[in-house]
């Protein structure tokens, strides 16, 4: 109880009351939303899955930042339909995921449900012609990422990806900074993540491992860092090492990456106790004179020559309310498509080292987009 408590307490400091609140109910399933409720537009948006993140993220931020408000919601676990329902007064509960897509009201799709569905509905909700929130992944195979990318080429509608980080206000500081500059880069992520038992669904056949469902995250910020310049590297030259690559495949490992531009990334995953605060993540980055030490998105220190700045954020930051609102204000904050392609490649790339336990593969990023545009020809 004394734990309970300490982090009930701890959440409040760094996310704030309203947050906290929303999570608390999230877990336990309880109460509504009352103060959320006023000034509603008219309904326009389908949820599918209606997990802890849809609940605590996905609807909190809708609803606190957005006038915005849910038609109809769908999960294959009825309860936490139902229970997503109420807090948030959705007005229909959909018995199968199609009732989303063929909703004439719904402009808006959310998919947040096991990460091996999300290219299935997503390709469901653009033969709808939808606007569609993809969380992350976007794929956890190269078949769906080709049978995706093939379809959001010629799409009309708005496609986006649920990667955070790149919206962060930190992040957001060291773009400008590096915007345009052409320089190399080096970046260290060091993530203490969530335990996660053998038989959680994310080591489930089928849904990527922690290498799509948790990873895929720093390999798309340190993408969305590379491309900030005129030139982004095509080709990688990558290593893994493991704390026990029989036992644990794709935890408790070390991803080393250098580009044929000059930089150095590294990303280390460590998960072997669950962190009261959650996952934590400390990330170290130089780009000529410029060096950036962030601490778990509630702190950042910059140094440039002689100007140094010290930021702190207050409710922790890590993007979240940008990325979701991408697909309801793409004119503001919607990122360009080419930098989730190449960071799900990456993450598709490594993902197949870590399941043939190799150790070092060569990355080449042409070599990917000749399949994607052979593909493309075979089906024009």
């Amino acid at each position: 109880m004394n734990e309970t408590l300490t982090k009930i307490f701890r959440y409040i400091r760094i996310l704030g009351v309203r947050r906290t609140f929303v999570k608390i109910c999230g877990r336990k399933r309880i109460a509504r939303a009352p103060f959320f409720m006023l000034f509603r537009k008219k309904p326009r948006i389908g949820v599918i899955g209606c997990g802890q993140f849809s609940f605590s993220t996905i609807g909190y931020f809708i609803y606190s930042r957005t006038r915005e408000r849910f038609k109809i919601c769908f999960d294959i676990d009825n309860h936490a339909s139902e229970s997503f329902a109420r807090f948030y007064r959705v007005p229909k509960v959909a018995e199968k995921a199609e009732d989303v897509f063929n909703d004439p009201d719904v402009d808006v799709v959310y998919i947040a449900s096991n990460h091996h569905t999300h290219t299935t509905y997503a390709l469901e909700a653009m033969s709808n012609h939808k606007n569609i929130h993809i969380e992350k992944p976007i794929a956890v195979n190269w078949e769906q990422f080709y049978r995706l990318n093939r379809m959001v080429e010629t799409y009309g509608k708005t496609v986006v990806a649920g990667y955070n980080r790149p919206f962060a206000q930190a992040i957001q500081i060291i773009d400008r900074r590096i915007a345009g500059r052409n320089l190399p880069l080096t970046l260290n992520c060091f993530i203490a993540g969530h335990r996660i038992n053998p038989d959680h669904w994310y080591r489930n056949p089928g849904e990527g491992g922690r290498i799509c469902g948790n990873v895929g995250h720093w390999l798309d910020l340190a993408v969305h860092l590379l491309m900030q310049r005129d030139n982004y590297p095509h080709k990688f030259s990558i290593g893994l090492s493991w704390a026990d690559v029989e036992q644990e495949p794709d935890d408790n490992f070390c991803i080393s990456m250098s580009s044929d531009a000059g930089d150095i990334i590294s990303v280390t995953l460590t998960a072997r106790a669950e962190p009261l605060e959650g996952i934590q993540e400390y990330i170290q980055m130089q780009s000529g004179e410029l060096i950036v030490s962030i601490y778990d998105f509630r702190e950042m220190r910059l140094w440039e020559k002689s100007y140094f700045r010290h930021r702190k954020f207050r409710p922790k930051d890590v993007g979240h309310s940008g990325s979701i609102l991408q697909v309801l204000r793409p004119e503001k904050f919607k990122r360009p498509w080419d930098e989730v392609r190449l960071s799900t490649a990456i993450m598709l790339f490594i993902h197949d080292m870590a399941e043939k336990k190799e150790s070092q593969r060569e990355f080449d990023l042409d070599e990917i987009l000749c399949r994607l545009d052979r593909l493309n020809s075979i089906t024009e």
